[in-house]
């Protein structure tokens, strides 16, 4: 069974947060890598209440940092010790993860790039499902030439959209990949609540 996550949201300076946060799991060795934040990784995660906050008084801020189960008792004893070191962070919420989901479009004009993108939809890893809305077509129309975006006709052709889902760790894994990449569109990234 994939690690359980949690959505623990911080209030305090964004940078000094997370990088206190991260710096106190790593010395503690409660962290394996980078502590994802998911505003940064593009989950919509920040609520109309905070952004509104934020707005009205610049100094409010708050950070959605993605943490392991494992993790929490050592985050909480950090946020607990930043005081005496001069950050003042405190917990606003904690929630369980019980996946991730996002919608995504895409468009490719070259074979290449095509079977690139279409290996990372045909390879998910454990515990994603893709949803298909509309099935990738590949059309090739041997009067064409060239691989030119704006051409009126293109020799290879690959369209599809569909939405992503499972695992927190598979889904932000092909995220990553899909928001790198220019031809293919992330519509809408959302963490899914557990019990």
């Amino acid at each position: 069974m994939p690690p359980r996550h949690h959505e623990v949201t911080i209030a305090g300076p964004r940078g000094r947060a997370r990088g206190f946060v991260e710096g106190y799991l790593a010395g503690r060795g409660a962290l394996s890598g980078p502590l994802p934040e998911a505003e940064e990784e593009g989950f919509d995660a920040e609520s109309l209440r905070e952004r509104l906050s934020e707005s009205l008084h610049p100094g409010s801020q708050t950070v959605h940092l993605l943490v392991e189960e494992r993790s929490l008792d050592v985050l909480r004893e950090a946020v607990g010790a930043a005081g005496s070191c001069g950050v003042a962070i405190r917990i606003v919420e904690t929630r369980p993860i019980a996946g991730a989901r996002f919608e995504f479009s895409l468009a490719a004009y070259s074979e290449e790039h095509g079977r690139r993108i279409l290996g990372w939809f045909e390879r998910l890893p454990g515990g994603v499902r893709l949803e298909p809305a509309e099935p990738f077509r590949v059309r090739r129309d041997p009067r064409a030439s060239g691989t030119e975006v704006y051409a009126p006709a293109h020799a290879y052709e690959l369209r599809g959209e569909g939405a992503v889902e499972g695992d927190l760790e598979g889904v932000l894994a092909l995220l990553r990949l899909c928001r790198d990449e220019d031809l293919v569109r992330v519509r809408r990234a959302v963490l899914e609540g557990g019990s």
